[in-house]
């Protein structure tokens, strides 16, 4: 499980604009700011960052919410701004995109369409796509976007970073719609005089689209991780026995208490509960009953209420609510009713 107190520290502080920053301040920030990694096999793993806010990780879909549609005329939607672009694929598509042609001619509009995240009062943070129709710095930009690619290097010439800086596409509106890309610098980053005609531009967003949930209420309330994949619950195996030590205790610096549905194996919160002192000590009296008790099965369940690290302790603790067994790296016990009792969540 990851640290989720640095997790969501780091996650709160890039992924919480409760207004949409304009274009030309992401891309003076982004080298620094939420920057969404994918790698890709070619003589080694390489990285792609992509200046804009690239969608990962959600669930759900965003009901009807009566949110304003889009604004100016004509009625933009993302569809018809950036036709054909895909905020999945986003990495790829930035990559893949042809330079501009020298006989694309008069240019009538041009846009960049990316997704950030939004807090939705009472409804947690959303991911939304979003088109930007660009005000100011366009020649300039159409210029830099003239220019040739640099000669791509080789292994045996340069050594190339493993992440790739690369500007989102540009989408021309004129006699025809063709999305670009920027121009590349040896190792396939876009060029420093691109990154220099982007962070001019300015711009208006012109549609704003719901498209997932990122993160629930419960999740940004708490310190709790939305959901994750792949989490062992613990390292129990077959045959192994339950530990004959006992359990660590928790820290009393421990806040909260995160309760999850288990789905073979993914984690999705559905519950939370904030710990104070009091309540961190009667778990921890209860947490020391636990006993040595081969019958129980340990991954057994399907609600488990997670406790981070903190403080001096450094694993994590799960507690099967419908099952028997208590968790810490790869030792298991089994738990007590009370111990269940007192992680049970309320807000369920």
């Amino acid at each position: 499980m990851p640290d989720l107190r640095e997790l969501l520290t780091a996650e709160a502080e890039r992924q919480r604009p409760h207004l949409i920053p304009p274009f030309e301040q992401v891309v003076a920030r982004i080298r620094r700011r939420r920057t969404i990694r994918r790698s890709v096999l070619a003589a080694g793993t390489v990285t792609v960052v992509v200046a804009a806010f690239v969608v990962t990780g959600a669930v759900g879909l965003r009901p009807g919410s009566g949110h304003a549609g889009p604004v100016g005329e004509p009625k933009w939607t993302v569809a018809t701004a950036c036709p054909g672009w895909d905020p999945e694929e986003h990495v790829w598509e930035a990559r893949r995109l042809p330079r501009l042609p020298t006989n694309f001619g008069a240019v009538t509009d041009a846009f960049i369409c990316e997704t950030t995240v939004k807090t939705v009062p009472g409804d947690g943070e959303w991911f939304y796509q979003e088109a930007r129709r660009i005000t100011g710095g366009l020649d300039e930009l159409l210029a830099v976007y003239a220019l040739p690619d640099e000669p791509r290097g080789t292994s045996q010439t340069i050594a190339c970073p493993t992440t790739w800086q690369i500007l989102p596409p540009l989408w021309l509106h004129g006699r025809s719609v063709l999305g670009v890309r920027a121009p590349a610098e040896r190792c396939g980053s876009s060029t420093d005089l691109a990154w220099a005609a982007a962070r001019s531009l300015t711009t208006e967003v012109v549609a704003s689209e719901p498209l997932r949930l990122f993160r629930s209420q419960l999740a940004v309330d708490s310190w709790c991780w939305q959901s994750w994949e792949g989490v062992g619950l613990g390292s129990a195996r077959d045959g192994q026995s339950p530990s004959s030590e006992r359990p660590q205790t928790l820290s009393p610096q421990t806040e909260w208490a995160c309760t999850y549905e288990r789905s073979g194996n993914t984690l999705k919160l559905v519950g939370t509960t904030h710990l104070d002192p009091g309540k961190i000590a009667e778990i921890n009296v209860a947490l020391q009953q636990s006993t040595t008790d081969a019958s129980c099965d340990p991954r057994a369940g399907t609600r488990y209420t997670v406790v981070e690290p903190s403080g001096e302790v450094n694993v994590d603790t799960y507690v099967a609510l419908d099952g028997c067994g208590v968790l810490q790296g790869d030792q298991w016990w089994r738990a007590t009713d009370e111990l269940r009792a007192l992680l049970a969540p309320a807000n369920t």
